[in-house]
């Protein structure tokens, strides 16, 4: 039996954080803002495009709604983080 755990705490990975460390970060990889772009380039277009018919007025509205898109998954990021820093 002392075998078979020995076995099992081998294959265990050990994580050099313990939990609620600080140095504990959220981690995504860059490739996932190759699918950001475009999302948030679309959704803020659709929305900018609905709201108006003149093409300055569009543009303004596109980077307004971009800007407030992009803070809103900031803050959510935000708040996972220090969430997972209490867990």
């Amino acid at each position: 039996m002392p075998e078979i755990q020995a076995k099992v705490q081998k294959q265990r990975p050990e994580h050099h954080l313990t939990r609620g460390s600080p140095n504990m970060v959220v981690s995504m990889s860059w490739a996932y803002m190759l699918m950001y772009v475009p999302l948030l380039v679309a959704c803020a277009g659709v929305l900018g495009a609905t709201r108006h018919e003149k093409r300055d007025l569009v543009v303004r509205e596109i980077f307004g709604n971009a800007f407030r898109i992009t803070l809103f998954i900031v803050v959510i990021y935000a708040v996972l983080q220090v969430v997972s820093w209490f867990v």
